[in-house]
């Protein structure tokens, strides 16, 4: 299993929460006005604000003040359940992709 660390930066421009604790990152419209084009960083996975059993987690995400995320393979989540709520540093221009569920209505 593979370790991520979380880099904080000064110029994240979005806040989620995560048992209770605030943490940042890059929304979409930062990431894509930093970076002209998709090759000059790279997504290294995804992952949730929740905990989620599954078989797929390929590492973690150490957030400290000892919260960790599971982390998995990109695309693992479909996106018609999920959307991107941001981008996590974990390195120099590489990122993991932080997404929520999307609320359905039937």
């Amino acid at each position: 299993m593979t370790q991520y660390q979380y880099v904080f930066k000064n110029d994240y421009d979005k806040s989620f929460h995560v048992k209770d604790r605030e943490f940042f990152c890059y929304s979409k419209k930062r990431i894509k006005s930093m970076y002209f084009d998709k090759d000059d960083y790279k997504v290294l996975g995804e992952t949730l604000k929740k905990p989620k059993d599954s078989p797929d987690i390929k590492g973690t995400l150490d957030m400290g003040h000892h919260t960790t995320l599971d982390v998995f393979e990109k695309h693992t989540h479909k996106r018609r359940f999920y959307k991107r709520e941001g981008y996590i540093c974990v390195g120099q221009n590489k990122y993991i992709v932080l997404l929520r569920k999307r609320v359905l209505f039937w």
